[in-house]
């Protein structure tokens, strides 16, 4: 998700952005870096999201490590995922 950002673009957001495998992505991105993502699932399966928030970030507030996110969605689960400040 957001994989590259222009130059330029240093402040910017977007809401329920359907995605393949019945996903819905909203994102927000200050001072150039992705700074927090929320995946919800419309129909439950799974995902595997990189998600370009480094290597340490939060999943609904919890400490987590890695590159990507994968998971089982049930129907209608909404994830939120942040950067460690």
């Amino acid at each position: 998700i957001l994989p590259d950002i222009p130059l330029g673009w240093d402040h910017l957001s977007f809401e329920n952005i359907r995605t393949e495998g019945a996903f819905q992505v909203s994102a927000k991105v200050v001072d150039g870096k992705t700074t927090e993502l929320t995946i919800k699932s419309l129909e439950g399966g799974k995902g595997k999201f990189w998600h370009h928030l480094g290597n340490s970030w939060k999943l609904d507030g919890q400490p987590q490590t890695g590159a990507f996110l994968e998971k089982e969605f049930a129907k209608g689960e909404e994830l939120v995922l942040s950067i460690e400040y």
